[in-house]
């Protein structure tokens, strides 16, 4: 075979590492290559773009390396076919690493378990991360914004300022919600709420997938109620900018939502406290 690797010697060395769009890795590969890159913490860039048989296992490997390479701060992802496993295996090496930007864009495996794993991390006042990139994995809802919005509240000291939706199943309100989280100043604590807007898109994505996201959904509210018990009498009033931004355009879209699926949907209020400027990947 022509494709060769660079030998341990080499890896040993590299600062960066860009396998970008050799679709000959596989996860066999990535797994020698986390092994040699072990020891590397001159490390800074692994990319892996565009490696289309690099999955689950290959990002399990990867979550070693991102957990010891004391010096790594960006991981690319992007166009393989890591899914829900692969991004929890990430997610669990997330706490008390160096990782700044970590990008599974148009990964179409990866839908809502991965995402909330990754939301779970983001929870973890040692997660560095400042960049996720999700956009185009088609399989992530409103589900994983409900969990991502609770991370980033629970968090005051969270460092994500940029997150990449576009092209995934999160509705415009919930996309808006975060945007919003990400922009405004969490110090003081403030109070976002989001009532409606959300209600809706989970509404939305409960009647695209089905009766498993039904239960999930229920899931969620049960964590986000625990939560909201706890911290409201703590949380400061200061959320117009980001309800007008949410119920823009969006008004009578929610409304007729909303009497179709009064009786089964029941999204609690989510109290939101944000820090720090951030956008979404556009």
């Amino acid at each position: 075979m022509a494709q060769s690797m660079p030998s341990a010697e080499q890896l040993s060395r590299k600062k960066e590492l860009n396998m970008y769009g050799k679709v000959w890795v596989t996860d066999a590969h990535v797994a020698d290559l986390a092994v040699a890159l072990a020891s590397n913490d001159s490390l800074s860039f692994l990319g892996f773009r565009e490696c289309r048989l690099v999955s689950d296992s290959g990002a399990a490997a990867l979550a070693s390396v991102v957990a010891n390479v004391r010096g790594l701060s960006k991981l690319i992802l992007e166009f393989t076919s890591v899914g829900d496993a692969g991004a929890s295996a990430l997610a669990g090496a997330l706490p008390g690493s160096s990782l700044q930007r970590l990008d599974l864009g148009y990964c179409a495996q990866l839908g809502d378990p991965g995402a909330c794993a990754l939301a779970a991390a983001l929870a973890q006042a040692t997660t560095p991360l400042s960049t996720l990139v999700l956009q185009h994995c088609v399989q992530v809802t409103d589900l994983s914004a409900v969990a991502l919005v609770q991370a980033l509240q629970s968090n005051a000291a969270s460092k994500l300022r940029t997150l990449g939706l576009k092209g995934t199943s999160v509705s415009a309100s919930a996309r808006a919600a975060l945007e919003a989280l990400l922009s405004q100043e969490r110090h003081p604590p403030q109070r976002l709420a989001l009532p409606d807007a959300l209600r809706a898109g989970v509404t939305a994505s409960r009647a695209r997938h089905g009766s498993r996201a039904s239960k999930n959904v229920e899931q969620q509210n049960s964590g986000l109620a625990a939560f909201n018990q706890r911290g409201s009498r703590t949380f400061g009033i200061g959320y117009q900018a980001a309800e007008a931004c949410i119920h823009k355009g969006i008004g009578d879209r929610i409304s007729r939502r909303q009497a179709a699926d009064e009786n089964r949907t029941r999204i609690v209020r989510t109290l939101l406290h944000t820090s720090s400027s951030g956008a979404l990947v556009p």
